[in-house]
Protein backbone atom coordinates (compact mmCIF):
# COMPACT_ATOMS: atom_id res chain seq x y z
CA UNK A 1 0.00 0.00 0.00
CA UNK A 2 3.00 2.11 0.62
CA UNK A 3 3.21 2.62 -2.66
CA UNK A 4 -0.06 3.38 -4.06
CA UNK A 5 -1.61 5.33 -1.34
CA UNK A 6 -5.04 6.06 -0.11
CA UNK A 7 -8.00 7.45 -1.70
CA UNK A 8 -11.59 7.84 -0.11
CA UNK A 9 -12.44 4.55 -1.91
CA UNK A 10 -9.89 2.18 0.15
CA UNK A 11 -11.69 0.24 2.30
CA UNK A 12 -11.84 2.27 5.81
CA UNK A 13 -10.74 -1.06 7.67
CA UNK A 14 -7.56 -0.79 5.45
CA UNK A 15 -6.21 2.94 6.48
CA UNK A 16 -7.51 2.30 10.14
CA UNK A 17 -5.04 -0.65 10.32
CA UNK A 18 -2.39 1.36 8.99
CA UNK A 19 -3.02 4.09 11.32
CA UNK A 20 -3.54 2.25 13.95
CA UNK A 21 -0.44 2.82 16.05
CA UNK A 22 -1.07 6.67 15.39
CA UNK A 23 -4.65 6.41 16.58
CA UNK A 24 -3.82 4.77 19.74
CA UNK A 25 -0.65 6.81 20.79
CA UNK A 26 -3.35 10.17 20.23
CA UNK A 27 -5.85 8.10 22.25
CA UNK A 28 -3.51 8.13 25.47
CA UNK A 29 -2.48 11.51 24.67
CA UNK A 30 -6.18 12.81 24.85
CA UNK A 31 -7.16 10.65 27.71
CA UNK A 32 -3.79 11.92 29.71
CA UNK A 33 -4.54 15.50 28.62
CA UNK A 34 -7.73 15.43 29.73
CA UNK A 35 -7.66 14.03 33.15
CA UNK A 36 -5.00 16.74 33.51
CA UNK A 37 -7.17 19.62 32.40
CA UNK A 38 -9.78 18.25 35.16
CA UNK A 39 -7.15 18.10 37.83
CA UNK A 40 -5.86 21.37 37.09
CA UNK A 41 -9.76 22.85 37.35
CA UNK A 42 -10.27 20.69 40.91
CA UNK A 43 -7.38 21.52 42.08
CA UNK A 44 -7.56 25.29 41.83
CA UNK A 45 -11.62 25.23 42.14
CA UNK A 46 -12.29 27.03 38.86
CA UNK A 47 -15.37 27.54 38.17
CA UNK A 48 -16.34 25.32 34.37
CA UNK A 49 -15.27 26.70 31.36
CA UNK A 50 -15.40 24.43 28.30
CA UNK A 51 -13.68 26.31 25.93
CA UNK A 52 -11.02 26.91 28.02
CA UNK A 53 -11.11 22.94 29.31
CA UNK A 54 -10.47 22.10 25.55
CA UNK A 55 -8.31 24.93 24.59
CA UNK A 56 -5.95 22.89 27.57
CA UNK A 57 -6.66 19.92 25.95
CA UNK A 58 -5.83 20.71 22.71
CA UNK A 59 -2.52 22.46 24.40
CA UNK A 60 -1.29 19.52 26.12
CA UNK A 61 -1.70 17.19 23.84
CA UNK A 62 0.39 19.46 21.33
CA UNK A 63 3.11 19.93 23.69
CA UNK A 64 3.22 15.95 24.47
CA UNK A 65 3.49 14.88 21.08
CA UNK A 66 6.30 17.63 19.69
CA UNK A 67 7.96 16.33 22.35
CA UNK A 68 8.35 13.26 20.58
CA UNK A 69 9.33 14.39 17.73
CA UNK A 70 5.79 14.11 15.83
CA UNK A 71 4.94 16.43 12.76
CA UNK A 72 2.11 18.08 14.24
CA UNK A 73 1.16 21.47 14.11
CA UNK A 74 -1.80 24.11 15.18
CA UNK A 75 -4.45 24.70 12.39
CA UNK A 76 -6.40 27.72 12.10
CA UNK A 77 -4.06 30.34 13.41
CA UNK A 78 -6.55 33.09 12.24
CA UNK A 79 -9.50 31.95 14.45
CA UNK A 80 -9.42 34.54 17.86
CA UNK A 81 -11.14 31.66 19.29
CA UNK A 82 -8.13 29.26 20.30
CA UNK A 83 -10.40 26.24 21.68
CA UNK A 84 -11.89 25.86 18.19
CA UNK A 85 -8.05 25.69 16.87
CA UNK A 86 -7.07 22.39 15.18
CA UNK A 87 -4.12 20.53 15.16
CA UNK A 88 -2.42 18.76 12.16
CA UNK A 89 -0.44 15.60 12.33
CA UNK A 90 1.32 14.86 8.87
CA UNK A 91 1.70 11.66 7.58
CA UNK A 92 3.37 10.02 4.82
CA UNK A 93 -0.13 8.91 2.97
CA UNK A 94 -2.47 10.65 5.29
CA UNK A 95 -2.65 14.52 6.46
CA UNK A 96 -5.01 13.80 10.13
CA UNK A 97 -6.75 17.33 11.05
CA UNK A 98 -8.28 16.99 14.96
CA UNK A 99 -10.69 18.57 16.04
CA UNK A 100 -13.50 18.64 18.63
CA UNK A 101 -17.01 17.56 17.96
CA UNK A 102 -19.61 17.10 21.26
CA UNK A 103 -21.74 15.13 18.57
CA UNK A 104 -19.43 13.50 16.12
CA UNK A 105 -20.67 15.47 13.41
CA UNK A 106 -17.98 17.01 11.54
CA UNK A 107 -17.13 21.14 12.82
CA UNK A 108 -18.51 23.61 10.75
CA UNK A 109 -14.64 24.77 8.92
CA UNK A 110 -14.39 28.54 9.93
CA UNK A 111 -11.58 29.43 8.22
CA UNK A 112 -10.29 29.65 4.46
CA UNK A 113 -7.23 26.75 5.83
CA UNK A 114 -9.80 24.18 7.16
CA UNK A 115 -12.28 24.77 4.18
CA UNK A 116 -9.76 23.67 1.94
CA UNK A 117 -8.66 21.12 4.42
CA UNK A 118 -12.19 19.62 4.11
CA UNK A 119 -12.74 19.92 0.02
CA UNK A 120 -9.20 18.10 -0.69
CA UNK A 121 -11.16 15.09 -1.19
CA UNK A 122 -13.64 16.07 -3.43
CA UNK A 123 -11.43 18.18 -5.76
CA UNK A 124 -8.12 15.95 -5.93
CA UNK A 125 -9.92 12.04 -6.27
CA UNK A 126 -9.62 10.18 -8.63
CA UNK A 127 -8.15 12.70 -11.02
CA UNK A 128 -4.49 12.42 -9.67
CA UNK A 129 -1.39 11.87 -11.80
CA UNK A 130 -1.40 7.49 -12.11
CA UNK A 131 2.32 7.51 -10.22
CA UNK A 132 1.66 10.83 -8.06
CA UNK A 133 0.90 9.76 -4.52
CA UNK A 134 -1.44 12.66 -2.86
CA UNK A 135 -2.14 12.07 1.09
CA UNK A 136 -5.91 11.38 2.00
CA UNK A 137 -7.39 14.17 4.35
CA UNK A 138 -9.03 12.57 7.34
CA UNK A 139 -10.95 14.22 10.43
CA UNK A 140 -9.90 12.70 14.25
CA UNK A 141 -12.97 14.29 16.19
CA UNK A 142 -12.50 14.22 19.83
CA UNK A 143 -14.83 14.97 22.51
CA UNK A 144 -14.94 14.38 26.23
CA UNK A 145 -17.80 14.22 29.00
CA UNK A 146 -18.99 16.36 32.19
CA UNK A 147 -16.27 14.66 34.40
CA UNK A 148 -13.81 15.51 32.01
CA UNK A 149 -12.64 12.25 30.82
CA UNK A 150 -12.08 11.54 26.84
CA UNK A 151 -15.53 10.43 25.44
CA UNK A 152 -15.01 9.46 22.30
CA UNK A 153 -12.55 9.83 19.67
CA UNK A 154 -14.11 9.41 15.45
CA UNK A 155 -12.13 8.56 12.44
CA UNK A 156 -13.87 10.36 9.68
CA UNK A 157 -13.16 10.25 6.24
CA UNK A 158 -14.21 14.35 4.88
CA UNK A 159 -15.68 14.85 1.57
CA UNK A 160 -16.64 19.00 1.90
CA UNK A 161 -18.52 19.10 4.90
CA UNK A 162 -19.94 16.02 4.81
CA UNK A 163 -18.32 12.17 5.29
CA UNK A 164 -17.95 9.41 3.18
CA UNK A 165 -17.67 6.94 6.27
CA UNK A 166 -16.71 7.09 9.95
CA UNK A 167 -15.12 4.79 12.22
CA UNK A 168 -15.30 5.10 16.30
CA UNK A 169 -11.82 4.79 17.18
CA UNK A 170 -12.90 5.01 21.20
CA UNK A 171 -15.88 5.18 23.15
CA UNK A 172 -16.06 5.35 27.08
CA UNK A 173 -18.13 2.12 27.70
CA UNK A 174 -17.05 0.37 30.68
CA UNK A 175 -13.29 1.26 29.54
CA UNK A 176 -13.72 -0.96 26.60
CA UNK A 177 -11.73 -0.11 23.46
CA UNK A 178 -13.17 -0.56 19.80
CA UNK A 179 -11.40 -2.68 17.83
CA UNK A 180 -10.42 -1.01 14.22
CA UNK A 181 -10.49 -4.00 12.00
CA UNK A 182 -14.08 -4.94 13.61
CA UNK A 183 -15.39 -1.44 13.60
CA UNK A 184 -17.20 -1.28 10.41
CA UNK A 185 -18.63 -5.11 10.86
CA UNK A 186 -22.09 -6.35 11.34
CA UNK A 187 -23.35 -5.74 15.20
CA UNK A 188 -21.87 -9.08 16.80
CA UNK A 189 -24.50 -11.61 18.05
CA UNK A 190 -25.23 -12.71 21.91
CA UNK A 191 -22.81 -14.93 23.61
CA UNK A 192 -23.46 -18.48 22.70
CA UNK A 193 -23.90 -21.10 25.11
CA UNK A 194 -19.95 -21.85 24.82
CA UNK A 195 -19.54 -18.58 25.91
CA UNK A 196 -21.47 -19.05 28.81
CA UNK A 197 -19.78 -22.33 29.85
CA UNK A 198 -16.39 -20.67 29.88
CA UNK A 199 -17.36 -17.79 31.67
CA UNK A 200 -19.12 -20.03 34.06
CA UNK A 201 -16.40 -22.54 34.44
CA UNK A 202 -13.86 -19.64 34.97
CA UNK A 203 -15.40 -18.37 37.34
CA UNK A 204 -16.07 -21.28 39.72
CA UNK A 205 -12.14 -22.44 38.94
CA UNK A 206 -11.45 -21.94 42.28
CA UNK A 207 -14.09 -24.39 43.72
CA UNK A 208 -13.38 -28.22 44.52
CA UNK A 209 -14.98 -30.15 41.39
CA UNK A 210 -13.54 -32.92 42.89
CA UNK A 211 -13.15 -34.26 46.15
CA UNK A 212 -10.08 -34.79 47.92
CA UNK A 213 -8.56 -37.89 49.17
CA UNK A 214 -9.98 -37.46 52.76
CA UNK A 215 -13.03 -36.20 51.73
CA UNK A 216 -13.72 -39.70 49.44
CA UNK A 217 -16.17 -42.15 50.69
CA UNK A 218 -14.76 -45.88 51.17
CA UNK A 219 -15.96 -48.11 48.35
CA UNK A 220 -18.42 -50.46 49.62
CA UNK A 221 -18.18 -54.31 49.19
CA UNK A 222 -20.27 -56.95 47.00
CA UNK A 223 -21.82 -57.99 50.50
CA UNK A 224 -22.81 -54.35 51.58
CA UNK A 225 -24.03 -53.44 48.62
CA UNK A 226 -26.60 -56.44 48.88
CA UNK A 227 -27.18 -55.40 52.57
CA UNK A 228 -28.05 -52.02 51.44
CA UNK A 229 -30.25 -53.62 48.69
CA UNK A 230 -31.91 -55.84 50.99
CA UNK A 231 -32.60 -53.61 53.98
CA UNK A 232 -29.78 -55.25 56.22
CA UNK A 233 -27.07 -52.91 56.65
CA UNK A 234 -28.59 -50.68 59.62
CA UNK A 235 -30.04 -54.17 61.30
CA UNK A 236 -27.47 -56.66 62.47
CA UNK A 237 -30.86 -58.67 64.00
CA UNK A 238 -31.33 -60.07 60.25
CA UNK A 239 -27.37 -60.07 59.27
CA UNK A 240 -27.75 -63.00 62.33
CA UNK A 241 -30.42 -64.60 60.84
Amino acid sequence: MADVGFTPFTKPEIIAAYLQPVLQRLEIAFSEACDRTSLSFVERKWSTDAALAAYLIRKEVLEDLKSEGTQIEEEDVEIERKALCGLLLTLPLVHLKIRKSKDGEIPAPGSRQSLSFYNWNLLVFPQGEADEILPLHLLLLWNDNQKGELATLLLVCVEGTQWRWRIPVFQRSDHMRIDLNTALSEPSQGPSIEDFSTAFDSANEDLPLKLTAQEEPPLKSEDEIKAVETGQEHDPKKKAQ
